[in-house]
């Protein structure tokens, strides 16, 4: 995927920045703003969007995704996903062709003294991925043995489930407690 940067200068909604598939996007959301997008897309054409905030960012961000549809009604919004810890990631096929928004904003609404409503939402960084790919929310098994190959079936994909290998890690990957 190509990487562009957000356009500071497109805050409204619209002047929602054009959002090409197949590209991730590096921007940073200060506090009390809204980020618009949009995605420009052909009846029945999928889009998959996965955003990187809570694993990326130094400070504490609980992005929401909301997607619009051509006619300015509400088609889908993520928000925590399982298989993606808190960032929200989302798979949609245009039922309409057209021009969809995307709003990306901050659910936290002041709750911690590092959130970006405080002002210190300089640094509340986030990455979306935009694209035609497959957009699970789980996968079976949860893990295996270290040093072994585990067959893992991935679902809740528009298109169905289905089933990949991996070799997993020589050694644990996972931080221990303070006690063990």
């Amino acid at each position: 995927l190509s990487i562009i940067a957000r356009d500071e200068s497109n805050l409204e909604r619209e002047q929602a920045q054009p959002l090409p598939l197949e590209h991730t996007l590096w921007a940073n959301l200060p506090r009390h703003q809204t980020h618009w997008y949009a995605l420009d897309l052909a009846e029945g054409q999928r889009a998959s969007l996965e955003l990187l905030g809570l694993r990326i960012s130094p400070t504490y961000i609980d992005a929401r995704i909301m997607v619009y549809e051509p006619s300015g009604s509400l088609l889908l919004e993520a928000d925590t996903s399982p298989l993606y810890y808190h960032d929200p990631a989302c798979s949609f096929r245009a039922e309409t062709a057209g021009r969809h928004l995307v709003a990306i904003e901050e659910t936290r609404n002041g709750q911690d003294h590092d959130d970006s409503r405080y002002g210190f939402g300089s640094d509340c960084f986030y990455v979306l991925h935009v694209g035609d790919f497959p957009q699970p929310q789980s996968l079976f098994p949860l893990g295996g043995r270290c040093g072994t190959d585990v067959a893992f079936t991935l679902s809740g994909d528009l298109d169905g489930p289905w089933s990949q290998t991996a070799r997993l890690p020589k050694l644990p990957t996972f931080r221990k407690g303070p006690v063990g």
